[in-house]
């Protein structure tokens, strides 16, 4: 109900305040006063762990395909309003002597890349989106140890069951490794395993 507090001429009421608001002090620390929270809050967070060791061979120059169908996330967002965040760590090498490798995060569901969004998030949000992952010369070999990190925003493509996949492409004909080295971890000795996380946020 209302709240009754106590100022200098004597007791004053505030009228109860609407859902989700919040009591706060006035900016002349005065009174009380109910405040809306802005946005910016998490909504929800799916994510995948792969360990699976895996050879991927790129197609043909120009075009792209799925590195694993073990990547895969899916999730339900809740207002076409809110913004996806998709995030990605995976352990790679190889690569060939001169290659150039390029990933993506591609919508499953609606058969289209997820491109970032147009619009101005902070100081950095329409700029995310790619991953480029580049061997030349006597750096390549297949117990390299390297990492693609990659993450973008975009606006949710719509509120029902959505499925989202790492998809690659590239120049050079040599195969390239997921969280493994070329010779089943003997140089490694370890599996490494891929994360891959997408966490829906309220920006308004």
């Amino acid at each position: 109900g209302d709240i009754l507090y106590r100022d200098g001429s004597g007791l004053q009421r505030l009228a109860k305040g609407t859902a989700n608001q919040e009591l706060r002090m006035n900016s002349g620390a005065t009174a009380p006063e109910w405040h809306t929270p802005s946005g910016g809050k998490v909504i929800q967070m799916q994510h995948t762990r792969h360990t699976g060791m895996v050879s991927w061979t790129h197609p043909t120059v120009g075009t792209a395909n799925e590195i694993t169908t073990g990547n895969r996330v899916t999730i339900t967002p809740t207002s076409t309003s809110n913004h996806l965040i998709l995030d990605l760590f995976m352990p790679v090498t190889g690569g060939g002597t001169s290659s150039l490798f390029n990933f993506m995060f591609y919508d499953v569901t609606g058969s289209a890349v997820f491109n970032p969004s147009t619009e101005t998030i902070g100081s950095r949000g329409a700029t995310w989106g790619r991953g480029i992952m580049g061997h030349r010369g006597s750096h390549a070999d297949g117990n390299d140890q390297d990492v693609i990190h990659m993450r973008q925003i975009g606006l949710a493509p719509r509120t029902t069951a959505t499925t989202f996949a790492v998809y690659g492409r590239g120049q050079g004909n040599t195969a390239f490794y997921i969280n493994h080295d070329n010779n089943n971890n003997n140089e490694w000795g370890f599996t490494g395993q891929t994360l891959f996380t997408i966490t829906e946020m309220d920006l308004s």
